[in-house]
């Protein structure tokens, strides 16, 4: 049978945990385990520092999140203990869990050990079993790993009534030439030794003594090789060690401004993946870089094509999305990014406007349609005087030439027409339409806020007297009835 890998920092984490479990009993503080593969301690304080949470392999979302909703509910906060290896790192992000540890632990293998008594001169350790010590450890370790006062002795209490002839917990506050220097720590479980508290009062650091200092540490790379004699035989071990805790502390340095930027990132992705329309950024080699969640969603293949086929042309064009159930058309619109050859493409929803412009078209066409079937001679005038629509009864009643009025002339050509080639004019009332002309357009075209009221139709047919054509206010006034009709006619 094939032994189960084991990691390293399975070890530690392993340690770990049953040092905690062990204090947590010594000191009579709570240890759950109520959820799946979760076991956590809760101690007398709020803080994180000694309260863990130990996630098993066959941990479950559901049961981190039992745990954290426990955790919160007694406003408590600890420290989640994964190994480097395992998978629920996502899951604790997820959570939004703040505190969470892959501890680096030194191990040491008991068996055969052993340590002389003289490696440093005048250097001892006291061990911590009275309440009087136990409060001076705590005081120190303050001073060393910066937690509030109080929280170790608080923690650790069950040490200064622990009279077990072979402890597995021992702590030590470390005297050098009979002074306090420093403190240190082990817990012992199947002849492997965990380390923990082990640190050197600041006035004393950078004595040889510590590689430790404020919130760093110092990174070493170990190099080996094996000494062989003329049998083969392996007859020592050349070591040596590199400094690396610049490169590490830079390392680190870049993964924090890493993360920082990842998170800004995502920030700015989720801004884009809110907004109601497509947004995509190309390269300059035409290739999609980015895309929003609504693009993706409901831009279907054949348009993504279309839209990315039109990126580079001059005007992209318009193109019909299906968003919810509901067709929405989308202007597109380009904007280069300076410097980078690259563009943004966004989409503009007009679809309202579309739909008003097919109203208004629809308007249009019946109101032609209508002014079309009319028995009297319709004409419009643009702004500028030039003839934009006539209908067929003006060309008959003035026996216009089709061409003509196919050049669309202007207002004072048609009056020239009329005075020139069908005499329908006196020379001096087209000379007074002449001169009156832009007056008259100008009056027409302005905005009117007032009651409008309009000529008699005697003053009508005075002007139909001068235009020599008996007919026309007659038909003014079967124009009038048909209005009137349809205006009083029930909706």
């Amino acid at each position: 049978m094939q032994d189960k890998k084991i990691y390293y920092s399975s070890l530690i984490v392993q340690n770990l945990k049953d040092y905690i479990l062990y204090t947590a009993n010594l000191s009579e503080w709570e240890v759950h385990d109520e959820f799946d593969n979760v076991t956590f301690t809760i101690n007398g304080t709020r803080e994180s520092l000694f309260n863990f949470v130990f996630c098993g392999d066959q941990c479950t979302e559901l049961s981190i999140q039992k745990t954290l909703d426990y955790l919160r509910t007694r406003d408590i906060e600890a420290t989640w203990v994964i190994n480097s290896h395992m998978k629920i790192r996502d899951i604790l992000e997820k959570c939004e869990i703040k505190h969470v540890s892959t501890p680096k632990k030194a191990l040491l293998n008991t068996q055969n050990y052993f340590l002389p008594a003289d490696v440093i001169p005048n250097l001892r350790l006291n061990a911590v079993n009275g309440s009087d010590l136990l409060e001076q450890l705590d005081l120190h370790t303050s001073k060393i790993f910066y937690h509030g006062v109080g929280i170790v002795s608080t923690f650790f209490r069950g040490l200064s009534n622990y009279d077990d002839e072979n402890p597995r917990l021992r702590f030590f506050l470390v005297t050098l030439n009979s002074e306090i220097i420093g403190t240190c720590g082990l817990y012992v479980q199947d002849s492997v030794a965990g380390f923990y508290s082990d640190g050197v009062l600041p006035i004393y650091r950078n004595r040889g003594i510590d590689l430790k200092s404020k919130d760093s540490e110092v990174y070493c790379i170990c190099y080996g090789r094996s000494i062989i004699d003329d049998s083969n035989n392996v007859i020592g071990v050349l070591l040596w060690i590199r400094n690396v805790s610049d490169c590490k502390i830079k390392a680190h340095g870049l993964e924090l401004e890493n993360s920082k930027l990842t998170q800004e990132v995502e920030s700015y992705k989720n801004v884009f993946n809110s907004l109601p329309f497509p947004i995509l950024k190309y390269n300059k080699n035409r290739k999609v870089e980015f895309y929003n969640l609504f693009y993706d969603k409901y831009v279907d293949g054949s348009k993504k094509f279309a839209i990315t086929s039109s990126a580079h042309s001059t005007k992209p064009g318009r193109h019909v999305v299906t968003y919810k159930n509901e067709p929405k058309v989308f202007d597109f619109v380009k904007i280069p990014i300076q410097g980078s050859g690259s563009i943004v493409m966004y989409g503009k929803d007009v679809s309202d406007a579309e739909k008003l412009y097919t109203e208004l078209n629809s308007y249009l066409a019946t109101q032609k349609n209508l002014l079309e079937r009319l028995p009297v001679a319709i004409v419009i005038y643009s702004k500028n005087q030039k003839l934009k629509f006539y209908n067929n009864a003006f060309i008959k009643t003035f026996q216009f030439d089709p061409k003509f009025l196919a050049s669309y002339p202007t207002y004072h050509e048609v009056m020239l027409y009329l005075f020139e080639s069908k005499k329908l004019l006196e020379k001096e009332d087209f000379q007074t339409i002449s001169n009156q002309r832009h007056e008259l357009f100008k009056k027409l075209f302005a905005s009117y806020d007032d009651t409008m009221h309009f000529y008699e139709w005697k003053s009508v047919q005075g002007i139909n007297n001068t235009l020599r054509f008996g007919r026309f206010a007659v038909l003014l006034r079967r124009m009038q009835k048909m209005i009137l009709k349809l205006l009083l006619s029930p909706p």
